[in-house]
């Protein structure tokens, strides 16, 4: 599969981000920049089935890892450093459990390798409100999606998927084969082995995706990494707190 991608900045020092579910490569934007101007390489990828890239049937971390490595390889980024925000975190963890590719580093960004009990029907049920054939502009789209989701930050977000074609309306995102796999999201697929990977983990101190009784499980899969706790920050803990989020960034990349 031929992911959607931007480049950002030229040196060999190679980062490559993968944004999390409902996202898509532009919430990482200001980040890449910020990246770039202090030396990295900056690949930012839309996920299957995601933002411009293409829509496809299945989603799961098995075939995402896959298109991640396809990725790599087609464009020679061996020895990359990884970022993966939630699903973008998940995706990542599986691939260099799944792949002997080389890798630099591993950041993961608010999420464990672990099962996790469904939470995304909220947001499903926002984007279902949407009367997306007969839609006749972005307010009315926000409105449908007020009446499910009270949090103004996270319907922006979600909208973020909307576009405009040339009759109307239309998600950006495969909507359709993303619910008819939303169990897959949960998932975490069992790990054969330990990673020796550097490898830093940052959640947010408001948060419930890493909670501290998965330091342990942290260690075990990850013997060689660091969880890092960013006060006053939720899920969305790199936007949230960009500046504590980049410090921190900085300090695991430059080590």
């Amino acid at each position: 599969m031929e992911l959607n991608f931007k480049k950002i900045g030229e040196s060999n020092r190679k980062i490559i981000i993968l944004h999390g579910l409902f996202g898509s490569l532009d919430n990482w934007m200001t980040h890449a920049r910020e990246l770039s101007n202090n030396g990295f390489e900056v690949y930012l990828i839309d996920q299957r089935n995601h933002g411009k890239s293409p829509h496809d049937k299945g989603f799961s971390y098995e075939l995402l890892a896959e298109d991640l490595y396809h990725f790599i390889v087609k464009h020679s980024l061996q020895n990359s450093i990884l970022i993966g925000h939630s699903l973008g975190g998940k995706t990542v963890m599986q691939f260099v459990m799944q792949f002997n590719i080389s890798i630099s580093k591993v950041i993961v960004v608010d999420i464990a390798p672990k099962q996790y009990t469904p939470y995304h029907q909220k947001n499903i049920n926002a984007f279902l409100a949407v009367d997306i054939e007969n839609l006749k502009s972005r307010n009315e789209a926000h409105q449908a999606m007020s009446n499910i989701e009270n949090d103004v930050n996270v319907i922006q977000f979600l909208l973020k998927n909307l576009e405009r074609v040339s009759d109307g309306f239309n998600w950006k995102l495969n909507l359709h084969e993303i619910i008819r796999n939303i169990e897959n999201v949960d998932k975490i697929y069992p790990f054969q082995k330990a990673c020796m990977l550097p490898t830093l983990f940052i959640r947010g101190s408001k948060s419930d995706y890493i909670l501290n009784e998965d330091r342990n499980l942290l260690k075990m899969q990850f013997p060689n990494s660091t969880l890092v706790t960013i006060e006053k920050a939720g899920h969305w803990v790199h936007s949230e707190r960009y500046e504590e989020f980049m410090k921190t960034l900085f300090l695991f990349l430059n080590r």
